[in-house]
């Protein structure tokens, strides 16, 4: 499919999704005295260095899997005597990420994250305030079971003590 509308001098900006995966540019240039000894130099500014040199019998840029970002895409021409041109035609490319790569997807990450941490925390915390309170249940009733066992053991030795006596007392006399 074709993303130019316009010829490249006359588009400011070329946006791509990021599965829009082969760019392709093809130029030329206007030198009819031996169009086959034009030479053409082009370069993607943000993903090469050094330019990259073709003859007339290669009159196109191909790009596959370009990451996000920006790029500038520059092109020049020379004629059949070898001289470069001094005007250079150049297109600004804008990569666009995948969703999941975006800015606001990252933010509603760690914003979803912080709140799963968040409510893992609360339902920990209650979870111990509820053994707690457990805990305090059963420590009042074994408290309270060993309070009734205590005073039935000084009855019952109470009962113990009084009975050895009048049995001590019935052997004397």
């Amino acid at each position: 499919a074709t993303l130019l509308t316009q010829p490249i001098w006359a588009t400011p900006q070329l946006m791509l999704q990021h599965d829009q995966a082969i760019v392709t540019f093809e130029f030329a240039a206007l030198d009819y005295a031996a169009p086959q000894k034009n030479r053409y130099r082009y370069k993607l500014d943000g993903l090469e260095e050094a330019w990259n040199s073709v003859g007339s019998d290669r009159r196109f840029a191909t790009y596959t899997s370009l990451p996000a970002g920006q790029y500038t895409f520059r092109v020049q021409g020379s004629n059949s005597d070898g001289l470069w041109s001094d005007q250079e035609v150049a297109l600004a490319l804008t990569v666009l990420p995948p969703w999941w790569q975006t800015l606001w997807f990252r933010s509603l990450l760690v914003l979803s994250l912080g709140t799963l941490a968040y409510i893992g925390y609360q339902w920990r915390v209650r979870t111990i305030a509820d053994q707690n309170r457990l805990l305090e249940v059963q420590v009042a009733q074994r408290t309270q079971a060993l309070a009734e066992s205590e005073a039935r053991f000084r009855e019952l030795a109470t009962y113990a003590f009084a009975a050895v006596v009048i049995l001590d007392a019935g052997r004397v006399g």
